[in-house]
């Protein structure tokens, strides 16, 4: 065999034992690596299932996002949208109280806006339509104040919820709005007429065949309103819906004269009745005579 150098200083026989290596401190040596390097492949094992088990940290404001990685929406925000969805949904809850007297749109919508932390801009707008005390009975503050707002506003306003505010929209007609209001009124009360006939023409009828003719029996009494005015269906609807929101009477100004005077004459009859009906023929004035002959041509001599 050769001899070769190595670098610690002495030289061997290759395949031979070194003379000051000693061979049981040699294993001994190999078993405290192997012992090593079996505890630190447990060690990173359970760093790892740790790391795993552990909720993940919600991202901060200020943390790094990673190339195309969106912002975890904020939960205030959240919660926000949460709650606003509540109240303005149709399932939000159910209240009953009393406004008092004195109050007016804009301090309602106030109050309720500041319920649920909103601000309002319906000050001055609307009216309310009579003074007494408004009841909300178990109903949602979202359809109480709707409810109001058009009550008190019109048939064409309704609520407004945008960006935390609450505030009233007016819709417009273009094409009602140009006709003026007493021919509106004219249209209102024809079309009133209209609608009762139809009611007397289907009292019989199911409710799907009187629909139907009710609405053909009411079309065709308005078609030349319709034509005359470039209306539409919709059109028409709006104008009874402004009729009824302003108290117009379904009768023209002739219809009301004379319903004014009917009453007059029935109420004159019956003072005449009163004052006559216990004196004998003979013992009336020639006034009351003709008179009572006038009352009882009208039936009304009772």
């Amino acid at each position: 065999m050769s001899a070769e150098r190595c670098d610690c200083g002495y030289s061997f026989v290759a395949g031979a034992v070194p003379p000051d290596v000693n061979v049981p401190n040699q294993k001994a040596h190999n078993s405290r690596k192997k012992f090593w390097g079996i505890t630190l492949g447990v060690a990173i094992g359970v760093a790892i299932l740790y790391s795993v088990s552990q909720p993940t940290r919600p991202a901060q404001e200020g943390d790094a996002k990673a190339p195309g990685q969106a912002a975890s929406p904020d939960a205030s925000a959240v919660a926000d949208r949460v709650s606003q969805a509540d109240w303005l949904s149709q399932d939000a809850l159910r209240k009953t109280r009393l406004w008092p007297a004195n109050a007016t749109v804009g301090s309602i919508a106030y109050q309720i806006a500041r319920e649920h932390g909103w601000n309002q801009n319906v000050n001055g707008e609307c009216a309310l339509p009579t003074p007494a005390e408004l009841e909300q009975r178990d109903e949602s503050d979202i359809s109480f104040l709707s409810n109001l707002i058009m009550a008190a506003c019109g048939p064409r306003a309704s609520l407004r919820t945008t960006d935390k505010t609450i505030g009233i929209v007016v819709s417009s007609n273009p094409r009602v709005d140009t006709i003026p209001e007493n021919i509106r009124r004219e249209i209102y009360i024809r079309r009133s007429k209209a609608e009762t006939q139809a009611e007397k023409a289907t009292t019989n009828m199911d409710d799907e065949s009187g629909s139907k003719l009710s609405d053909k029996l009411i079309s065709s009494a308005m078609r030349p309103d319709k034509v005359k005015y470039h209306l539409s269906d919709e059109d028409l609807r709006d104008i009874s819906s402004e009729g009824m929101w302003k108290n117009w009477p379904a009768e023209t100004a002739e219809e009301i004269k004379a319903q004014q005077d009917e009453q007059l004459v029935k109420a004159g009859c019956r003072e005449i009745y009163k004052a006559t009906s216990d004196k004998a023929i003979r013992d009336l004035t020639v006034n009351e005579a003709r008179q009572v002959d006038a009352c009882e041509e009208l039936g009304l001599y009772k």
